[in-house]
């Protein structure tokens, strides 16, 4: 007699690239002072952050929100394989049609910014560029949690361990930026416009 078969469990296939997108904000929220209540993976493979607060200085939430963006720039000059300037030339693109379109995955962080994207981006790459080894760590503790990971577990584990931006790894940002400033300044722009759309609607 054959035994009934046990059922297998759905394989929940957790987006890496979303999880190191979401603790780059994390990590980035740490290191300006601000906080969250928690980051989560949900079943789907999505990564959220849940009740975010960027603190009192109005560039920080420009330097949380656009850490995941930058951090995407990162991985791509290193892990891609097409060339360096034209990799930053089509984010920044996608970045702005986002924002211009109202619509798009980097809408919200671009929104988030408070109209510091071209001001704040030089840090935020620097920033993700020195402390992408931990960010890949946070990335896996929010794959594998297997629900919300609290802030405070976050702050137990990484605070301490982030890497300051010298201004060694912010001049080099920047020097990477440095063709860059007019597109990025066009999405501060776009930013502006969509905002004033919505405030008439």
């Amino acid at each position: 007699m054959k035994s009934a078969a046990l059922p297998v469990a759905a394989v929940i296939r957790h987006d890496l690239g979303l999880a190191r997108h979401e603790a780059a904000h994390v990590l980035a929220c740490l290191a300006v002072g601000g906080s969250l209540v928690s980051a989560r993976s949900s079943a789907d493979g999505l990564c959220t952050l849940v009740g975010l607060d960027a603190g009192a200085d109005p560039t920080a939430p420009g330097r949380i929100s656009m850490a995941g963006p930058c951090l995407e720039i990162v991985i791509e000059t290193i892990e891609g394989e097409g060339d360096a300037g034209e990799t930053m030339v089509q984010m920044l693109e996608s970045w702005r049609d986002d924002a211009a379109h109202g619509d798009g995955a980097y809408l919200d962080d671009m929104v988030a910014a408070n109209g510091f994207v071209a001001e704040v981006a030089a840090w935020a790459l620097a920033f993700c560029t020195v402390n992408s080894d931990l960010i890949d760590e946070a990335a896996l503790m929010i794959i594998h949690a297997g629900g919300p990971v609290e802030f405070a577990t976050f702050a137990a584990r990484f605070n301490g361990r982030i890497a300051d931006v010298e201004p060694e790894a912010l001049d080099a940002a920047e020097c990477l930026l440095v063709g860059s400033l007019w597109a990025l300044e066009r999405i501060d722009e776009a930013v502006a416009e969509y905002l004033s759309d919505q405030a008439v609607r």
